[in-house]
């Protein structure tokens, strides 16, 4: 008698639980500032898809979960000063007037970066709309660099050289006038493979469906070490709907509504 009514206890108590438990795919988007110009901000999408879970505590909070893959984007630019030294001697010392012997170039990078995250929120709820505060820790297991450098001589551009030195062997020690080279890296050393940061989120859940608007924050530089610029997090808006499927329902039961 004691087995059964423990069997019945145990039976009742996995039921309750797993009443409380929704599961589901959640899809969307990451908008990524890449770039900031003299015309504004430039942003770009990246991808956010995965599993979430969600366990209800009360009626109006729950602990929400998951593991998705998401894509987020950095980019940055270095820029560098080379005087045109010809033998150990520098032409800007004859004093020239304005004439400026200098190389000036400009590298710019963009970073594409592919997590896999697993965010950990606190979820309040009141009458379908949903606000959630937690924080999120990813890995990053796959990324790209490419970068094109420019480089520009002014002086190099003032003169014909292929008048002044016909057999090309001047032109062999001296900087092009101007030069672009686009390269391409498959995971750089230079990207931290570890990210965690907070997250924040709004959003509405009707039945089974849910829209979210989220917002993440990156505590750690995403590069391992770059001495020369301030600290550059992830940090980003997320757009995402889910569709949640309840545990421990019957076919007939209604479904979920917050």
């Amino acid at each position: 008698m004691k087995k059964l009514l423990l069997l019945f206890t145990l039976i009742v108590g996995t039921y309750s639980f797993a009443q409380k438990i929704h599961i589901g795919p959640e899809v969307g988007m990451n908008l990524l500032k890449v770039e900031t110009t003299n015309f504004g901000r430039e942003y770009q999408p990246g991808w956010y898809a995965g599993a979430t879970f969600e366990y209800d505590f009360f009626d109006w909070m729950s602990i929400k979960s998951g593991v998705f893959y998401s894509q987020k984007k950095q980019s940055s630019e270095a820029y560098d000063t080379v005087p045109l030294v010809i033998f150990g001697f520098d032409p800007q010392t004859i004093g020239l007037g304005d004439i400026d012997f200098n190389t000036y170039s400009k590298t710019e990078s963009r970073y594409n970066e592919h997590f896999v995250e697993i965010p950990l929120m606190a979820n309040f709820k009141w009458e379908g709309i949903n606000v959630g505060i937690g924080g999120y820790c990813s890995y990053l297991f796959k990324s790209r660099l490419s970068e094109i450098a420019i480089s520009q001589s002014p002086f190099m551009q003032f003169i014909d050289l292929s008048t002044l030195d016909p057999s090309g062997q001047l032109g062999a020690i001296l900087p092009d006038p101007y030069q672009e080279l686009i390269t391409g890296v498959s995971n750089p050393s230079i990207l931290r493979r570890f990210d965690a940061g907070f997250k924040t989120s709004i959003g509405y859940q009707y039945d089974q469906v849910g829209f979210h608007a989220a917002y993440q924050y990156g505590m750690m530089d995403y590069r391992t070490s770059d001495i020369s610029s301030p600290i550059q997090r992830h940090q980003f808006f997320q757009f995402s709907v889910n569709y949640l499927f309840g545990l421990g329902k019957g076919k007939d039961n209604q479904p979920r509504v917050d």
